[in-house]
């Protein structure tokens, strides 16, 4: 890449990250955050027809997100990508990464500092995780523990 190619292309990069086409709400710079985890449906028909798969839009918060769509849209553009992913934390992404290329059989290292915390299929990771750690790693999240002492 020469160096007015280099130039062009950060411009770009530039332009698309910094202005969006389309205007926001109440006129603002930037996009107003949806801090929702669950959307409404019009009727009946467009929440059949949503689930059936016919329709695709936002129904919770976890699978799809207006905030999240944009910020993918903002990372895909400067690669020239057709899409990108955006997880809303750490944990969901290794998570993500992980299950997309294992398959039911495959077998999983669940690995703190060094030390298999255990080995086993993801069902079996999941359903029956040996320890906080793991618990955390692929089964409930993090964010659901609590250090308390059982009275």
């Amino acid at each position: 890449m020469n160096l007015n190619s280099r130039d062009s292309e950060l411009k770009r990069a530039q332009r698309l990250l910094a202005h969006d086409s389309e205007a926001h709400a109440s006129e603002a710079m930037v996009p107003a955050i949806a801090q929702t985890s669950l959307f409404t449906f019009e009727s009946y028909a467009e929440m059949a027809e949503t689930f059936a798969g016919n329709r695709s839009r936002n129904v919770y918060s976890r699978t799809t997100n207006p905030t999240v769509t944009l910020f993918e849209q903002k990372i895909a553009a400067p690669e020239h990508a057709e899409d990108a992913i955006g997880f809303p934390s750490r944990m969901a992404a290794i998570s993500g990464a992980v299950l997309a290329f294992v398959q039911p059989q495959d077998r999983i290292v669940a690995m703190q500092d060094g030390i298999a915390q255990q080995v086993g299929t993801p069902a079996e990771l999941y359903g029956n995780p040996a320890n906080l750690f793991v618990a955390g790693f692929i089964g409930t999240p993090a964010m659901n523990f609590r250090a308390e002492p059982v009275c």
